[in-house]
């Protein structure tokens, strides 16, 4: 078996080529880390983009309704 580095000692390209083909589910949640831990803001930016989402669909959702005397009613 080749003996892998810990992530805290590898580069930031080495923890990216590496994570493209981890095998062992738990190296790749420790490269996630110490990735996500170097560069926080990818992080934000994957939840911001999530976070679009659910408004698109939620959007979506109320343009499919109308409003009556104040109260929510779904178009039939």
């Amino acid at each position: 078996m080749v003996k892998q580095k810990p992530p805290s000692k590898m580069k930031t390209s080495e923890i990216i080529d590496e994570l493209y083909d981890f095998e062992d589910e738990k190296r790749g949640d420790e490269l996630d880390e110490e990735f996500i831990s170097r560069y926080p803001f990818n992080y934000i930016l994957d939840r911001i983009k999530e976070l679009e989402e659910k408004l698109d669909k939620l959007e979506s959702d109320f343009s499919k309704h109308s409003h009556m005397d104040g109260k929510l009613v779904k178009d039939i």
